[in-house]
């Protein structure tokens, strides 16, 4: 400038937040727990006192759990019965500017997600072995479909190989309709929004193994031990998935289980290339 000061070419907006946090939804999880969603990033020391929650005729939670600076589960310890509406004190918490939460009394009905039956939801898809690719991306991925009418949320369900387990997300997959499940650092690979990213997926042994979808409670929801024979000789050098041809068929898996043929080499979160009913 005239005084021959540098000054910097860029400019930095500050931004005062004066905003208090708000408590934005209360849903009800399994065993008598909650999932308690604030507005903003939420001060560390006071989201995880326990103290600061409690239900009006049950108590404090036994314990909780901060799932991210928003976020906290809080577990009361099978207090809460399901169809009954209780009320949720939050008491005074900052958020990460010093803002504070007023007292918040929040009426909610304990309505933990449905329970699956068995093949109410299935494995309709595997692709275990996508090298070379033919024109997907090389990615393993296990497909789901929901053969009911019905709507669920996917956090009732677990899935399992034989050495490791993980429990699905936050996913409401509607009846008639597919999910994509694949490792989050692979998720991007796709353009599909019925797409679950999940950390740590196992992977899948291209020479066949047992996968299991359970529910939290134990209960079977289905469970597929595929083989590389069931290629049948056909598109088993890799890139090709393995396809679900009936999805309420009740024939063995061996017979009801092929090779995709569709030219991209399988048919993620869409119609299997060799479905169809009762043949």
């Amino acid at each position: 400038d005239a005084y021959e000061r540098v000054l910097p070419d860029y400019s930095i907006q500050l931004v005062n937040d004066k905003t208090a946090p708000l408590v934005n939804d209360i849903a009800s999880d399994f065993y008598s727990k909650l999932q308690v969603t604030f507005s903003e990033p939420m001060d560390n020391p006071g989201l995880k006192s326990i103290t600061k929650y409690l239900i009006i005729d049950v108590g404090l939670p036994g314990s909780l759990l901060i799932q991210n600076d928003s976020l906290v589960q809080l577990d009361f310890n099978d207090q809460l019965q399901e169809g009954n509406t209780y009320e949720l004190i939050v008491y005074p918490i900052s958020d990460i500017s010093g803002n504070q939460l007023v007292q918040d009394t929040i009426s909610f009905t304990y309505q933990p997600p449905a329970l699956l039956s068995y093949k109410q939801i299935v494995i309709n898809e595997l692709m275990p072995d996508p090298s070379p690719a033919v024109a997907l991306p090389q990615v393993e991925y296990i497909e789901l479909y929901n053969a009911s009418s019905d709507s669920f949320d996917l956090r009732g369900l677990l899935i399992s190989d034989s050495g490791d387990e993980i429990k699905l997300p936050n996913y409401v997959l509607d009846g008639k309709s597919y999910v994509l499940i694949v490792d989050a650092d692979n998720i991007e690979m796709f353009s599909s929004n019925n797409i679950i990213g999940l950390d740590g997926l196992f992977a899948l042994s291209n020479g066949g193994e047992t996968i299991r979808l359970e529910t939290v409670t134990g209960d079977l929801v289905d469970s597929l031990t595929y083989d590389l024979s069931w290629y049948g000789g056909d598109n088993n050098d890799g890139g090709y998935a393995l396809e679900l041809i009936d999805p309420f068929g009740s024939c063995p898996n061996v017979l009801n289980w092929s090779a995709s043929i569709n030219e991209n080499g399988g048919t993620p979160g869409l119609e299997n290339s060799v479905y169809r009913i009762g043949e």
